[in-house]
């Protein structure tokens, strides 16, 4: 039994000393890549990863705010996102990674923040979602661009954006 728990230890001690795999461990403070744009890439493969391994969702949210008062509805959505949910800011666009969240219940929240800004939004959203559109990280965040895009055309009356 001794040297069973002298070898748990040991193992334990050198685990601890193996640098960060960015392909299997969560990132830490030092190990994120750089920007907001690397950031959202890497929790997004990461979360795709763990929802293909438990058969669970993932919803990807896009929105942008056409008018002048952007920043104040960053700041008001911020406060009504989840706190499972990560919140990422992307050059004039937002995003929204959910975790266990399918297209409908990505649906279902962007309503409940259109509720929460009320008549001081004009923003327009993308909704993409894992396994339904894409398994892959790129793929998703392209379709929930295209699909903002449509939003922003003329005629889509900032409808959400869905195929």
């Amino acid at each position: 039994m001794g040297n069973s728990l002298e070898r748990r230890n040991s193992k334990l001690e050198f685990d601890q000393t193996l640098p960060k795999d960015r392909e299997s461990h969560p990132p830490t403070a030092e190990g994120l890549p750089e920007g907001e744009m690397g950031r959202l890439m890497w929790l997004l493969e990461y979360e795709l990863r763990c929802a293909a391994r438990y058969r669970r969702f993932a919803a990807l949210v896009l929105f942008k705010s056409l008018g002048e008062h952007n920043a104040s509805f960053v700041e008001l959505l911020q406060t009504c996102i989840r706190g499972s949910d990560q919140f990422f800011a992307l050059n004039g666009v937002g995003a929204i990674l959910m975790g266990e969240t399918d297209t409908a219940g990505a649906a279902n929240a962007v309503n409940r923040y259109r509720n929460c800004a009320g008549k001081h939004s004009d923003a327009l959203f993308g909704i993409a979602g894992f396994p339904s559109d894409s398994t892959s990280a790129a793929e998703l965040l392209r379709i929930a661009r295209r699909r903002l895009q449509e939003a922003l055309k003329p005629d889509a009356w900032g409808e959400l954006a869905r195929e």
